[in-house]
């Protein structure tokens, strides 16, 4: 995301370097340190009302936000990329939108794991956690053979709506 700010702005904003852009990338990751936990609390909060299944549509809700986010962020940077008439504010609000229901979806989806097996909770950890990872992976790739950076984001995120909306069918036990 630096990368495709700095390309964005540089010829813009006179003070606009790679420091400038990591600066503002640098706030999704901080974004982590709330957003992640409030997710879990959220799930816990969720799971009180509604139960098991509460949690899964709380896990599933973030997933589509995300991606929805992640779409019309992709297709914003892709059409005014042609004109050159992105805004930073605009862009920074759409990511930020899909990185906060990105993190908060991640703590939920650990709110989730005990009622998935509930005795085998470290194998469920490492296997959420594992396609966390493999997650990052498909990103990269994804980016590493789109020319265009608006249309990787929209990609990724057609990639969200359509995983979590596979997952809607799945039943969940009822502790």
């Amino acid at each position: 995301m630096a990368d495709v700010l700095y390309h964005l702005f540089a010829t813009k904003r006179q003070d606009f370097d790679q420091t400038t852009a990591g600066y503002y990338t640098s706030i999704f990751g901080f974004l982590n340190l709330v957003t992640r936990p409030l997710g879990g609390y959220l799930g816990d909060v969720v799971y009180r009302y509604y139960g098991t299944r509460g949690k899964k549509i709380w896990t599933i809700a973030c997933g589509l936000i995300m991606g929805g986010s992640m779409i019309g962020g992709g297709f914003y940077l892709q059409n005014t990329r042609v004109n050159g008439d992105s805004e930073l504010p605009t862009l920074m609000g759409v990511f930020g939108v899909a990185m906060i229901f990105s993190e908060l979806g991640n703590g939920a989806n650990f709110a989730l794991v005990p009622h998935c097996n509930p005795y085998n909770n470290g194998v469920m950890s490492g296997i959420v956690g594992s396609f966390g990872n493999l997650g990052g992976i498909v990103f990269a790739i994804i980016f590493r053979f789109q020319t265009q950076a608006g249309q990787a984001f929209w990609i990724m995120g057609v990639l969200c709506v359509a995983l979590n909306a596979i997952l809607l069918p799945i039943k969940v036990p009822k502790y």
